[in-house]
C-alpha cells in the first residue's frame, strides 16, 4: 500500500506537503514529544495486553467463534463474531496457541495503526502548534478508545481502519482543492478502508455507508463522472465487502440485541465511559470529581455548538481559504456524524432496533473528537467574534485532555471491572492443594465470569477441574469465584474467603466443614 503525502497548513494559511519520512533531527520538538507520547500509549497498551485478565466478551467470542473448527467462522454469525477480527485472532491463535497475548494481538496491531494514524492527523491539523499534542491525547487517550486498541474485540480494529479512511480524506480533499478531481488510488483506498471497517464490526455500517455517500456526492458534483464512482468506489468497496460477507448470510434479526432502550440512555453512557470513570493517577477526589460532573456538560455542549458554528461559518465570512481542504475535510466529517446519528433514529424509529452503548457507537466518539479540532481551527483562523469562540473551544479541549490524563487506567477494561482480578484468582486456584482422588474438584461463579473462569480452565491445563458452569455456586462447590455483587453468595454459604481482588473486589473462597450449616434461601 502506498501511503498517502499529506498536505498541511502552515501558519500563515498556505499548505505544504509533510514527508513523514524527514530526518528526525529536522523535526521540531514538538513532533518529536507527540511521537514520544504516542509511542508511550503503545508500550503501556502492550503492557495491559499482556497482564490484564481476560473479560467475560473475550472469553465468550474465543469459545464460541476461535476454539471452533475454522469453517464455522464462515458459516455462523451472532452478535459477537466481528467477522474480519475473528479471522485475524484465529490465525494467530493457530500460530501461536490459545493465550491472552495471542488472542489479542489483532487488536494490538490495529492499535498501533490507530496512533500511527492519530499522529499523521496531529500534524497535518496543526503543524505548526504545539496543539499537536493536544490533538494527539484528544484522539488516543479518551478511556474508552484506549481500552479498545487491546481488548480482544472488533471495536478497535474497525476503529483503525476507518480512522485511515478518514485519513485518505485529507488527500482526497487536497485533490479536488487543487485539481477538481481525485485520483482513482485515492478514491479506491477510501472505499476499501471504510468497507473493512464493517467487516471488522458491524456498527460501522451506518458511518461507513454514510461517509462514502458523502464523498461520491462531492465527487459527482466536481467531476459529474458516475463511471468514476462506480468503478473507483463502488467495485472496490464491493470486493472488499465479498471477504467478510459469508458469514452475514447467516445472521438473523434477533442476532442484533445489544443496545439500549432510549437515546437518552445511550447520550448517558457514552458520556459516562468518556467522562466519568475513576482516576486511578490521584486516586478518588470526590470534590474536585463532583465540580467536573456539574460543568462538564456545559461545556461540551458548548463544544457541540461552536462545532455547528464553524460548519456554517462560510456563510458569514469571505475569508479566501473558507473552500481549503480542511475546510472539505469539516464537512465531510460533520455529515458523517449527522448522518450516522439519524440512521440510527431511523432504525429505531422504524425498524425496532435498540440505541447503541457506547462500544457500539465507537465511531462517534472518534468523529466528534475530529470535527471539534477541525472546526476550533476553522474558528481561530476567521474574525472576531469567532476568534473568541475559537479560543474558548480549544481552551475546553485542554481540559477534556486533563480529565482523559486523570483517567488513564492500565488495570482493568471500563466496561469489564468485574473480571480483573479474574486471571489472578484462577493463577491462585491453581496453586491450591487439591484431593487426590479422580472425582474433579468444583468451581461456582457468578454468571458473568462464567466464560472468563473457563477460558483460564482451558489455557491454565486445569483438567483437574470440572467445566465451569453458569450455575449459581452451591453447596456441591468446592470452591467459588463471585464478582463482589454476588458476595451474599458466599456469605451464606459459609465459604471461607482465600482472597479477594483489590481492583475488582472479586472474591475466592472454599468450602469447608462448617459450611453450608444452613442452606441459603432460593
Amino acid at each position: 500500500m502506498e501511503l498517502p503525502v499529506l498536505t498541511v497548513g502552515t501558519s500563515e494559511g498556505g499548505w505544504y506537503t509533510f514527508p513523514i519520512g524527514k530526518h528526525l533531527a529536522s523535526v521540531r520538538i514538538r513532533y518529536i514529544a507527540t511521537l514520544v507520547l504516542l509511542f508511550a500509549v503503545g508500550l503501556v497498551n502492550c503492557y495491559r495486553a499482556a497482564t490484564q485478565s481476560i473479560t467475560v466478551d473475550e472469553a465468550y467470542a474465543y469459545q464460541q467463534h476461535v476454539d471452533q473448527p475454522v469453517l464455522s467462522a464462515f458459516t455462523t454469525f451472532d452478535a459477537g463474531h466481528h467477522i474480519l477480527h475473528t479471522f485475524g485472532c484465529i490465525l494467530f491463535v493457530r500460530i501461536f496457541g490459545a493465550g491472552v497475548v495471542p488472542l489479542r494481538l489483532t487488536s494490538l496491531i490495529f492499535g498501533f495503526l490507530y496512533l500511527w494514524v492519530v499522529w499523521r492527523l496531529a500534524v497535518t491539523l496543526f503543524p505548526s502548534s504545539w496543539l499537536v499534542l493536544l490533538a494527539a491525547v484528544l484522539l488516543a487517550l479518551n478511556p474508552y478508545v484506549f481500552d479498545f486498541m487491546s481488548a480482544a474485540r472488533g471495536y478497535g480494529m474497525a476503529l483503525a481502519l476507518f480512522a485511515c479512511s478518514i485519513l485518505w480524506v485529507f488527500r482526497f480533499a487536497n485533490e479536488i482543492s487543487a485539481d477538481g478531481s481525485a485520483t482513482p488510488q485515492t478514491l479506491r483506498w477510501l472505499a476499501v478502508l471504510a468497507t473493512l471497517a464493517v467487516g471488522a464490526n458491524l456498527t460501522f455500517a451506518f458511518p461507513a455507508v454514510v461517509f462514502l455517500a458523502v464523498v461520491a456526492v462531492v465527487v459527482h458534483r466536481r467531476s459529474g463522472s458516475v463511471r468514476s464512482i462506480l468503478v473507483n468506489m463502488a467495485a472496490p468497496a464491493a470486493i472488499a465487502f465479498c471477504l467478510f460477507a459469508a458469514p452475514l448470510a447467516a445472521a438473523k434479526r434477533e442476532d442484533f440485541y445489544f443496545g439500549l432502550p432510549s437515546w437518552q440512555d445511550s447520550l448517558n453512557s457514552l458520556y459516562t465511559a468518556s467522562f466519568d470513570q475513576d482516576w486511578p493517577l490521584i486516586g478518588f477526589q470526590p470534590l474536585l470529581q463532583e465540580e467536573v460532573r456539574l460543568y462538564l456538560p456545559y461545556l461540551l455542549t458548548f463544544l457541540g455548538v461552536a462545532a455547528m458554528l464553524a460548519a456554517g461559518l462560510r456563510i458569514g465570512t469571505t475569508e479566501p481559504d473558507q473552500q481549503s481542504p480542511h475546510r472539505l475535510v469539516l464537512d465531510i466529517s460533520a455529515v458523517t456524524l449527522a448522518g450516522s446519528i439519524l440512521l440510527v433514529v431511523s432504525g429505531h424509529l422504524f425498524a425496532g432496533a435498540v440505541y447503541p452503548y457506547p462500544r457500539t457507537c465507537l465511531y462517534a466518539i472518534f468523529l466528534s473528537t475530529l470535527v471539534i479540532l477541525l472546526a476550533a481551527k476553522q474558528l481561530v483562523r476567521a474574525r472576531q467574534p469567532w476568534l473568541g469562540l475559537g479560543y474558548a473551544a480549544t481552551a475546553i479541549m485542554v481540559l477534556i485532555a486533563g480529565v482523559y490524563a486523570l483517567e488513564f487506567r492500565t488495570q482493568w477494561y471500563g466496561d469489564w471491572k468485574f473480571d480483573a482480578g479474574t486471571g489472578s484468582l484462577m493463577r491462585s486456584l491453581s496453586a491450591l492443594p487439591r484431593r487426590s482422588s479422580a472425582i474433579p474438584v468444583r468451581l461456582g461463579t457468578s454468571w458473568a465470569m462464567q466464560s472468563t473462569a473457563e477460558f483460564y480452565r482451558t489455557i491454565y491445563h486445569l483438567d483437574w477441574l470440572a467445566p465451569v458452569t453458569r450455575d449459581q455456586p452451591s453447596c456441591d462447590d468446592d470452591y467459588a469465584l463471585v464478582q463482589l455483587l454476588d458476595r451474599g453468595i458466599v456469605d451464606a454459604l459459609g465459604f471461607e474467603v482465600l482472597r479477594q481482588d483489590p481492583v475488582s473486589g472479586a472474591i475466592l473462597a472454599k468450602r469447608t466443614a462448617r459450611s453450608c450449616a444452613t442452606k441459603p434461601a432460593k
